[in-house]
């Protein structure tokens, strides 16, 4: 994973193709939004200082690791053309890289850049990025049972993984305003009436304290919901 990683980045220009996030409201700025700006620019910055530093003989390529390169294509999936890196990211995935087990591939429509490993396909957390559940709770929408039942059954799944959630990051993600404006289009007459009695989104707590009354919470879920409670708590967004 880091030799891949290493070639990407220092030998393919992949820090200027690697994603990034602008706000282009300069005058509107917030402070969170300027020193995320600033963060990011200097990630840039130190990354290609670090690679300026590497010996040049790292780089792979036919002439410098003939041998290696034979075995990569030779494993390579040959329903799909992937470059080398991808299938070194992959191989790291399966032999349970944790970082490796993250990566999607994706595309960059501005840049045509294109990365093809998948290696959550292979890793650990295997089939959860692709679950509707996890494509849910990236989603930034209100409180509701049906929401936070689904999203507390995935995360007791993910923890017996062994994998450590960023709690503070999730529970700000769930609970703390604003919301996504629902899709009318796509929901029921009931949830559009019941949104239309008030206009105010349902607090966390409220949310939890039906899944308890309805008897919702119960093995596993309990322990996740627990910290999800103790960390709203201290983050004050438990209203």
């Amino acid at each position: 994973m880091n030799y891949a990683l290493i070639n990407r980045y220092c030998f393919h220009n992949g820090v200027s193709q690697r994603p990034l996030t602008y706000y282009w409201d300069r005058a509107n700025f917030t402070s969170e939004q300027d020193r995320f700006m600033w963060k990011q620019a200097l990630e840039g910055a130190w990354i290609e200082k670090k690679c300026a530093e590497l010996a040049p003989d790292l780089q792979l390529t036919t002439k410098l690791n003939p041998d290696l390169i034979k075995l990569l294509v030779s494993i390579d999936n040959p329903m799909r053309l992937k470059g080398t890196v991808a299938t070194l990211i992959e191989l790291a995935a399966r032999l349970g890289d944790k970082a490796a087990g993250l990566t999607q591939g994706y595309f960059i429509p501005s840049s045509s850049i294109v990365y093809l490993e998948h290696g959550s396909g292979f890793g650990r957390l295997k089939g959860t990025f692709s679950s509707r559940s996890w494509k849910e709770l990236q989603s930034k929408k209100s409180p509701s049972v049906e929401r936070f039942l689904q999203t507390f059954q995935l995360l007791a799944d993910i923890r017996q993984t062994q994998t450590e959630l960023n709690w503070d990051l999730l529970v700000q993600h769930l609970c703390k305003p604003p919301y996504e404006e629902p899709n009318r289009t796509f929901h029921r007459l009931s949830e559009l009436e019941d949104q239309e009695e008030s206009d105010e989104p349902r607090s966390c707590r409220t949310v939890v304290n039906e899944l308890y009354f309805e008897e919702l919470i119960s093995g596993p879920v309990l322990e996740v919901v627990d910290q999800f409670e103790r960390t709203a708590l201290d983050l004050e967004l438990y209203d």
